[in-house]
């Protein structure tokens, strides 16, 4: 049994740019983290400021691993795209008849 699948490369290009928008919350923790710790210092007790320290070091860490797959990823698919699109225009320019 094969399998078959259909592919629209406009939504993989689609797809590519709203994953790079959707990272721009997980660069803003990975490239503010520093200044939400000293907002952590606020927190008054020792015990929750270091809490609080450990939980943004482990999320920008995590967030900074989340970036990097999808920039590769959203990267793959508008290549993918791309030569989607390409052949596609091949296709098209071979098949029209000869003047």
């Amino acid at each position: 049994m094969s399998t078959r699948f259909e592919v629209d490369p406009a939504v993989l290009g689609d797809v590519a740019d709203g994953l790079l928008a959707s990272v721009g919350v997980a660069r803003q923790v990975k490239d503010h983290r520093d200044s939400l710790k000293v907002l952590a210092g606020d927190a008054g007790d020792t015990t929750a400021q270091d809490a609080i320290e450990q939980f943004l070091e482990t999320w920008s860490h995590g967030c900074g691993c989340l970036i990097e797959d999808a920039e590769q990823m959203a990267d793959r698919l508008g290549q993918t795209s791309k030569a989607y699109l390409e052949t596609e225009s091949k296709i098209t320019q071979a098949a029209r008849p000869s003047p």
